[in-house]
């Protein structure tokens, strides 16, 4: 075949402009008032959203310790993204915030009444996605305690229920297995 008869390829301006949005969802990061939330996470989220990589039903549910309130975390993301455009600010202004202890029944208790107002309000599908942003001994705590408080499962009409971990996964082989067991028994 002729090169110089095929169609002219559409050139692409920046690599995320070639990404297919993911299924409807709500990205829960715990950790989302720390600095890897800050510096890395919100930053490579507002990059998608500037480059409308990220689907209409979408929202970030942060949960930490720090007594935040929904607008004190919204303005900490557009604080970490400074340079985002319309684009991020649209997103970032269907985000949640649940302040509490990571392994607590009402942190649980809140985080479930504010993932069902997100498939409600948002269109998040019941679909979830936990980012585990904390200090790597949280990592186990976490996960079980997302699954004693029921939140290991999809919402309603849900397909999916993802665990994220940021590395280090352990501190050497027997407690790399140790966070293993633990994230599969959730």
């Amino acid at each position: 075949v002729d090169i110089d008869d095929q169609e002219p390829v559409e050139e692409i301006a920046h690599s995320l402009d070639a990404v297919e949005p993911p299924p409807p969802l709500a990205l829960v990061v715990f950790g989302a008032s720390g600095d890897l939330a800050s510096r890395k996470l919100l930053p490579a989220i507002a990059a998608l959203a500037e480059h409308k990589a990220l689907p209409d039903g979408f929202t970030v549910v942060g949960v930490a310790r720090t007594k935040w309130s929904d607008e004190q975390f919204r303005q900490a993301a557009l604080d970490a993204a400074p340079y985002a455009g319309p684009e991020w600010k649209k997103v970032v202004g269907r985000f949640r915030y649940v302040a509490g202890e990571y392994a607590e029944k009402p942190t649980f208790d809140k985080l479930k009444d504010v993932l069902a107002d997100a498939d409600a309000k948002f269109g998040t599908g019941g679909n979830r996605v936990f980012y585990l942003a904390t200090i790597p001994s949280m990592f186990g705590d976490v996960a079980r305690a997302l699954a004693a408080h029921g939140c290991n499962l999809p919402g309603d009409g849900g397909a999916f229920a993802r665990i994220v971990v940021e590395k280090p996964f352990g501190r050497d082989l027997d407690s790399a297995r140790a966070l293993d067991s633990a994230l599969h028994g959730a």
